[in-house]
């Protein structure tokens, strides 16, 4: 056992081996050794003196090593079982496990968890020493194991409760059988825009978990999406509409416009009458009057008859929409910060499940707070399925509701960029009010990762605007309008691009400027 190697090949050994015959192993190496045997067996195999000195004794004198049924340990060898050692044990751990009352003043353990460190400190303060680890063996013979809280108590139920769900169920398919739609409508919960902590878990590189702010202040974020959707069981489709507004009942009634006149008359043009099953609360509950007051009007508009059918109170889970539709888009875009309505609309838009469904997008623009920006493309039809850009029509309301005062706060911020392209958005938008020329706006992304932040079209002529907010540009940041000139075809011209930014106007390549903020005011 001199070399490096015999000690590999010794490990190796010892590994195939039980605790008797390591032990009887060694003595046997020791021996063989003769003088300082001993010591140099325990300083190569790690096992203690005694342990070596003992199987020396054993192979000297005893006739047989091991019992004839075959034990590695003599019978009644090892600590005893604390069941035996300490009898009370058992009894005092279901004592604690049984109490159901917190605060009971017999209680052991008064207004905390169970956890298993808290049992064994009470114990031992009782005098019986035991470690977490036993404790938890113990419980798991006693058939405890973790569990969460069950939502399973939903309150008493009226003796009509099955008759009234048997109506529903019965009116429901009716509709269908008639070829008549049937959707379920709610409105799901409300969610903070910018970079805050999504409950969930994503696939990160090891060690670098996507970075959220630590509180959820509203100023530290961009505003707050109120969705409402409508689920169609009979085509396995349903409709989100996003809005930054209350959910109120008018803002329910148009979000139903939308889902009639982008989807459900595209599914039933001969429907005459619609059912729509909701919740008995919220902005389509049942004592709502301005709900009762939009429906109305909606029902003169398309000129259909609309039957309304809400849920008895404590059976909103009921609603197919919360499981077939809003459940999915949940997990969709767990652990993932929904930093901008942009990203919501592509978490939506790509959720789908093993039955094929399809969820259709709408963001309402009615209070002309937002604005979408579509992206380019020299083919127009695959322009329309690109998610587009949305900006805020009011910067300056923006800025508000994120809780910015001054420009020096806006620019302090880790996403001062965004403001400062909502800004010159918003100059861009007044001068194209002006313009006679009436030219489109867009933005252009590609897969590779360039990127132009406002594209001017008109008549296949084109302007490339890209914004930085540093004082110092080079070539390299007209990357973007580079990669866009290159992709264009025959008949479409890159008449100029312009990079903004703080610093001095000068060239940055051929047809490629690169100009201070300013000049948006004075030069388009």
């Amino acid at each position: 056992m001199r070399t490096i190697e015999d000690r590999t090949i010794l490990a190796k050994l010892m590994g195939t081996l039980d605790e008797a015959q390591k032990r009887w192993f060694v003595g046997r190496e020791a021996m063989l050794l003769g003088h300082g045997g001993i010591k140099r067996m325990c300083e190569v195999s790690g096992l203690s003196k005694p342990t070596v000195i003992k199987a020396v004794k054993e192979l000297q004198n005893s006739p047989t090593l091991r019992p004839a049924e075959g034990r590695i340990r003599q019978v009644g060898g090892g600590r005893k079982p604390l069941e035996e050692s300490d009898p009370q044990l058992s009894h005092l751990l279901r004592r604690i496990m049984d109490e159901t009352t917190a605060g009971d003043p017999m209680s052991l353990l008064k207004w905390t968890s169970k956890s298993t460190y808290q049992i064994r400190d009470e114990l031992q303060r009782r005098g019986h020493p035991v470690s977490e680890d036993t404790i938890q063996r113990r419980l798991k013979e006693m058939d405890y194991t973790l569990q969460a809280n069950v939502k399973t108590k939903e309150g008493s139920a009226p003796p009509e409760r099955d008759q009234q769900f048997r109506y529903l169920n019965k009116l429901a398919q009716e509709y269908v059988d008639r070829g008549e739609p049937v959707i379920s409508v709610d409105a799901k919960k409300r969610e903070r825009i910018g970079a805050f902590k999504n409950a969930g878990r994503k696939w990160h590189p090891q060690g670098q978990p996507g970075e959220v702010n630590v509180y959820d202040f509203p100023h530290l974020g961009v505003g707050t999406a109120t969705l409402y959707g409508a689920f169609d069981e009979q085509t396995n489709q349903g409709m989100v509409n996003v809005g930054m507004l209350h959910d109120t009942a008018e803002y329910a009634v148009e979000s139903l416009r939308q889902w009639w006149q982008k989807v459900g008359r595209r599914h039933y043009p001969q429907a005459r009458r619609l059912l729509i099953c909701a919740d008995g609360g919220g902005s389509n509950g049942s004592r709502i009057r301005a709900w009762e007051y939009f429906l109305q009007r909606l029902s003169n508009e398309w000129n259909l008859e609309i039957t309304v059918c809400h849920y008895p109170p404590g059976t909103s889970k009921w609603n197919k929409i919360e499981h077939r539709m809003f459940s999915f888009i949940s997990l969709n875009w767990r652990g993932e910060p929904l930093v901008s309505f942009e990203t919501i609309i592509q978490l939506i838009s790509a959720t789908t499940t093993r039955t094929g469904l399809k969820i259709n997008l709408n963001l309402l623009e009615t209070g002309c707070l937002i604005t979408r920006i579509r992206p380019f493309a020299t083919n127009p039809n695959v322009a329309l399925v690109k998610t587009p850009k949305l900006l805020w029509t009011d910067c300056g309301l923006a800025a508000s509701l994120a809780g910015i005062k001054t420009p020096a706060e806006a620019t302090a911020r880790p996403d001062a960029g965004f403001w400062l392209e909502q800004t010159l958005f918003q100059t861009l938008q007044t001068w194209r009010a002006l313009d006679p020329l009436q030219r489109r706006l867009h933005f252009w992304r590609d897969r590779p990762g360039h990127e132009v932040d406002f594209i001017l079209e008109q008549s296949g002529k084109l302007v490339g605007l890209e914004i930085k907010s540093g004082s110092v540009v080079t070539s390299s940041d007209a990357g973007g309008i580079r990669a866009f000139r290159d992709s264009l075809k025959k008949n479409q011209t890159l008449v100029r691009g312009v990079v903004l930014h703080a610093g001095q106007a000068r060239p940055l390549d051929m047809d490629i400027l690169a100009l201070p903020w300013g000049w948006m005011v004075t030069g388009v």
